[in-house]
């Protein structure tokens, strides 16, 4: 769960819609700021929802965290002029690319791989300030670092696993 995303989306003021396969993460990410959630059932429909939010529009900037999975999806939620920021391919990183949606929609793609040290002095004022609130799902003793692969293989944590030298 990418609940920097969210923070970063109310100190600039957007309307956040995030995307979860879960139920119960919809909840964690409603508490953590989103101002919409989508359920992903898996059957590749839910850019049709974030259209149906932004009343036909589409986002104006897409955060693709997941890879080939999700790509396609993520191209049909953004907008016209929008942008789809790559920031994860955990899934894959070959894609198909639509180059009439991508000329259609004048869409701008934009791989991110990591900050620079300006951004991320930024972002430790703001985590400082209180202003970024990391989420912490579960802390976690070192020697039961088998447990933290457990909550992340299935699927079944939300916000951070941190793991701990108790």
């Amino acid at each position: 769960m990418w609940t920097a995303a969210l923070d970063i989306g109310r100190l600039t003021g957007c309307r956040t819609i995030a995307v979860t396969r879960s139920a119960h993460k919809a909840d964690a990410l409603i508490e953590a700021g989103a101002t919409d959630v989508v359920i992903d059932s898996g059957e590749e429909a839910w850019a049709e929802d974030v259209l149906q939010l932004t009343d036909g529009c589409g986002a104006d900037c897409v955060l693709e965290l997941v890879g080939a999975a999700t790509w396609s999806q993520s191209a049909q939620a953004a907008g016209s002029r929008g942008r789809v920021v790559v920031i994860g391919s955990h899934s894959g990183l070959n894609v198909a690319l639509n180059l009439a949606q991508l000329f259609s929609k004048n869409l701008t793609v934009m791989g991110v791989t990591r900050a620079n040290r300006r951004s991320m002095e930024h972002v430790v004022r703001n985590a400082e300030s209180g202003l970024l609130r990391p989420h912490i799902g579960h802390s976690i003793a070192l020697e039961n670092v088998s447990e933290a692969h457990r909550l992340m293989d299935t699927d079944s944590h939300t916000g951070k696993i941190v793991l701990t030298l108790d």
